[in-house]
């Protein structure tokens, strides 16, 4: 009997064993997948904060980007826009001055001269001929005189005050047009009062 109980203490001492190496190894493996789930999440979370950092950092300096562009482009269309208005001034205050100049016995003289030059192309025939209504006895009457030697034919038309004097010419027909209006000699002159109005505020722009 004492050794059939000494054969079953002995069996459940192996057993016992047996279970308590293996739950111990359980436990070791729990423990080491722990820690490796542990380590593999610190480093995720690492990359994971490093790539919103850089991602951060990136909008930063993209949304610097673009607001640099937009402060640059607001002073461009700024500046446009000053010279612009400028501009427009400056025809105005021109407008004026050419106004002024229809006055003077100087205007005559140079449409005079304008049109002694525009006749050496004209062929004979009709034409109408578009002077101001202030005008009439001033120009056309001597514009008819000049061509009463030349089988030519001057229709007087009254010219739109918003071109502000001298003379359009076509013919009869009105296939074509030649415009030597004052306003259309300020039209043609815009591009360089505006070269000029643009290098003039440049230099004052250095200058502050």
């Amino acid at each position: 009997m004492i050794l059939l109980e000494n054969k079953l203490e002995m069996f459940n001492k192996i057993v016992y064993k047996t279970k308590e190496v293996e739950c111990a190894k359980k436990i070791q493996e729990f423990k080491d997948r722990c820690n490796e789930e542990k380590e593999n999440k610190k480093i995720e979370l690492e990359k994971s904060s490093e790539e919103t950092i850089k991602r951060r950092v990136n909008l930063a300096q993209k949304r610097k980007y673009e607001i640099l562009a937009k402060v640059s482009e607001d002073k461009r269309i700024s500046e446009l826009q000053k010279n612009e208005e400028l501009r427009a001034k400056f025809v105005v205050e021109l407008e004026k001055k050419v106004v002024e100049f229809t006055q003077s016995e100087e205007y005559i003289v140079f449409y005079k001269e304008k049109f002694s030059k525009l006749l050496e192309e004209l062929d004979d025939g009709e034409y109408i001929l578009r002077v101001l209504a202030k005008d009439k006895t001033r120009l056309f009457d001597i514009y008819n005189e000049m061509v009463k030697d030349r089988e030519i034919n001057l229709i007087y038309e009254e010219l739109d005050e918003r071109l502000l004097g001298g003379f359009t010419i076509s013919d009869k027909k009105e296939t074509y047009n030649i415009d030597s209006s004052l306003k259309e000699k300020i039209n043609d002159r815009k591009y360089d009062i505006g070269k000029l109005l643009d290098f003039t505020l440049k230099k004052a722009g250095e200058q502050n």
